[in-house]
């Protein structure tokens, strides 16, 4: 009983992966849409945080973050991801 359960699923789950790709259209068949806009667009369509990180790639200096001395026990966020966690 198990191992015909176990060939109906992995047949259901190969012909799922065999089709799926033609089931839903690609990027490439829609049209790739480019985004082109002058600088002072891009000013005022973003927050001037968002600009200096988008455009200009300003980010924190590595290891300023004030996160690297959490050490509390716990999941951040909700990632349930094993390197989202903290053993303490």
């Amino acid at each position: 009983m198990t191992t015909r359960r176990l060939l109906l699923t992995a047949t259901a789950i190969g012909l799922l992966g065999a089709f799926a790709p033609r089931l839903r259209p690609s990027f490439a068949a829609l049209g790739a849409i480019e985004v082109t806009h002058s600088d002072a667009e891009w000013r005022t369509l973003l927050t001037p945080e968002e600009y200096a990180v988008l455009r200009q790639g300003a980010t924190e200096r590595p290891f300023t973050s004030p996160l690297l001395e959490e050490h509390r026990a716990g999941t951040f966020g909700s990632c349930p991801a094993v390197w989202c966690r903290s053993g303490g």
